[in-house]
């Protein structure tokens, strides 16, 4: 036997001994009870029915203690120390969403700056997609990035060196130019993958990944004075599932941002 379908029996074993040791419980006690009714012969000593009723209620306690925890769980702040921490959640998100029978398809809005962490990402949905995870549901991507001419001179903060800077940021901009052309072709590869790039003017404020508009990962972009540079992805990552996770509508805020940016930029 090997050691997955070990850990596979273990686990349901695990998931399944609560329910069973209920309805074992339930039924012996019954049965203990209802005994001498018809074999008046048959002498059932009450603390049998009481050891009966208490398996069950041992069985009980844990799948509200599992309940408990799982609220707790619920309540605590979704946060990834950067964004690359995150990303199996991201992918296992949409793969989950996939994975349920739906007309719709799953839309990804992905808000970023130079691409340097979405290229990754989008790499390995177009591997899930290719090796069939996704099933017959459609994956329409759209990725909104800054505009590669403005990338290189174009609001950069004041800095000790603004040559290199400039220079720094033109590299930058040649490879956010590259990467859309190669995210592209592999779009036009992949079996049910459709993918759109939209441009827009404003400085990186937070890059944000949108899933099926119910689910918000996203983080913030600083300004690193040290290496005349955005810094984004490894900044701390958040995750807002519902308008439960949600106080400050901070989803809400986000869907009518990228709004805005499809009816302004998306031309």
């Amino acid at each position: 036997m090997k050691n997955d379908d070990i850990i596979k029996m273990i686990n349901n074993i695990q998931n399944s001994w609560k329910p069973v040791c209920i309805r074992v419980s339930l039924f012996s006690a019954l049965l203990l009870y209802l005994l001498p009714y018809f074999f008046p012969s048959i002498k059932i000593d009450p603390k049998w029915i009481f050891s009966s009723i208490s398996m069950g209620l041992v069985a009980i306690i844990f799948i509200l203690l599992e309940i408990h925890k799982t609220i707790l769980q619920k309540e605590e702040p979704k946060t990834y120390p950067n964004l690359k921490a995150a990303e199996p959640t991201i992918l296992q998100t949409i793969t989950n969403l996939a994975n349920r029978k739906r007309n719709d398809p799953i839309v990804v809005k992905i808000l970023g700056n130079r691409l340097s962490r979405v290229s990754p990402i989008l790499s390995d949905i177009f591997r899930k997609s290719n090796e069939g995870k996704f099933g017959q549901n459609k994956i329409e991507v759209v990725v909104y990035h800054t505009d590669p001419t403005l990338i290189s001179k174009e609001y950069l903060p004041s800095t000790k060196d603004r040559n290199r800077a400039e220079n720094k940021h033109e590299t930058y901009s040649a490879n956010l130019l590259s990467n859309i052309s190669w995210l592209s072709q592999n779009a036009e590869d992949s079996k049910n993958v459709s993918l759109k790039f939209v441009k827009y003017l404003p400085i990186p404020c937070f890059y944000s990944y949108l899933i099926d508009k119910r689910f918000l990962f996203w983080g913030h972009f600083t300004w690193d004075e040290e290496t005349n540079d955005w810094i984004g992805p490894s900044n701390k990552c958040y995750y807002i599932e519902s308008r439960d996770d949600d106080p400050t509508m901070f989803l809400d805020w986000v869907k009518n941002r990228l709004k805005i940016y499809d009816i302004i930029f998306d031309k």
